[in-house]
This record gives structure tokens, C-alpha cells and sequence, in this order.
């Protein structure tokens, strides 16, 4: 055996390890009683394979640090649990960049994973919408909350306030208030922060072209 074979066989070897832990980690986070347990720990099960069989799949050719690795895996594990295997992408995208991005500070990683622990799908639209530059809407004033309900029509305005005031607060918007209103230009320019530009990355598909750079 030469050693890229020996190195490919270590790496399957550390692979499958990293599958059994997680797997048995996984096991012993579901609850024992009642008759639903084999239901539940059925369905934690098929989570936690699909999400560390796509991770495996990405890491496929891919220098990952097995510590950073291990360390990220434990802090997602509750949102892999808790997460249906088709709302995990950004759960997924979090864990390779955190493993194979050493630029990452932790404890940027630590808040960004907090994030994802509460933010829905309303925070992220938010986020896309402002994150880009737009034509400006016609009128003389405009507003971000306007800019948001042209994206997003229907879009109970409570929802979007209370979605603004977290992403705010995290700093990944640059105004306090989506209510705020202006020149048509200045509501359509990047509203973002840096810190926001991050944040999109770190959750954002590794293999798709991004608009911000790792810190």
C-alpha cells in the first residue's frame, strides 16, 4: 500500500469513526420513555445519517481539522436533531466552513451557530434582500420596510419588525428601526454590515460564488 493510499484509508478509516460517534452522541440525547421512542430515535437517526453522510460528501477531498471538526458537531448537534434533513443546508454549510476554514475565529463561530440556533427563514430572506445594492423605487421617499414588503408582499409588518430588532441587535443590519425611511437611493443600497456580510458566508454553500470575503 503506498501512502496516498495509506492516507486515503486513514481518512475513511477517521471518517467512519467520526459517523459511529456522532451517531452514538446522537442516541444518547433522545428521551427513553414512552411508546413513541423508537419513532423518535428512528427519526433522530435518519437526521443525523443524512446530515453527516452530506457533510462527509463535502469534505471529500477536502483538508478538514478533525478538532475543529469534533468541536463543531457537538455544538450543531441539537439543531441537526431538531431540524428536518431538508431545512439542514445551512446547519451543513456552518460545519465545513467551520472545519476547513481556519480563519474563523471560535468564538465568531460560537455566535454565528447561536444564530442559527433561533433565526427562521424570515431572518435570512432579510438578510438577502439587504445585502445587495437596488435599483431605487420610484418616489421621493421609500422606506427599508418598504423595500422588504416589494420582495416579500403579504409580509405581516409585527413579523418583520420583530425579525429586524434580532438582526440588529446581532449588528448584521446597519439601522435600528426597518421602519426607517429616506431617499429612494439610500433605502436601496447595501444595508448589511460587515459582521452581517460574515455571517451569510459562513452559512452560505461553499461551492456557489459569494459576494463578502472570510474574515
Amino acid at each position: 500500500m503506498n501512502d496516498h493510499e495509506k492516507e486515503a484509508k486513514g481518512s475513511e478509516t477517521s471518517l467512519a469513526l467520526t459517523k459511529a460517534l456522532v451517531l452514538e452522541s446522537a442516541m444518547m440525547l433522545i428521551p427513553g420513555a414512552a411508546q413513541a421512542v423508537g419513532v423518535v430515535r428512528s427519526i433522530y437517526a435518519h437526521r443525523f445519517t443524512s446530515f453527516v453522510n452530506r457533510l462527509a460528501e463535502r469534505l471529500t477531498n477536502v483538508e478538514a481539522d478533525a478538532e475543529r471538526l469534533a468541536s463543531v458537531i457537538a455544538e450543531t448537534q441539537a439543531l441537526v436533531l431538531g431540524s428536518p434533513v431538508e431545512e439542514q443546508e445551512r446547519i451543513l454549510n456552518a460545519v465545513f466552513h467551520a472545519a476547513t476554514t481556519r480563519c474563523w475565529p471560535l468564538s465568531l463561530q460560537r455566535r454565528f451557530i447561536g444564530m442559527l440556533s433561533y433565526f427562521g427563514k424570515l431572518h435570512f430572506q432579510i438578510l438577502e434582500i439587504m445585502r445587495t445594492n437596488e435599483e431605487p423605487h420610484g418616489g421621493f421617499m421609500d422606506s427599508l420596510a418598504g423595500r422588504i414588503e416589494r420582495h416579500l408582499p403579504s409580509l405581516d409588518p409585527k413579523e418583520l419588525q420583530l425579525a429586524w430588532g434580532d438582526l440588529y441587535r446581532e449588528s448584521l443590519v446597519d439601522a435600528e428601526l426597518v421602519n426607517t425611511s429616506g431617499t429612494p437611493g439610500g433605502m436601496c443600497n447595501k444595508r448589511t454590515t460587515a459582521l452581517g456580510d460574515q455571517f451569510l458566508t459562513f452559512v452560505g454553500n461553499p461551492d456557489q460564488p459569494n459576494q463578502t470575503d472570510t474574515p
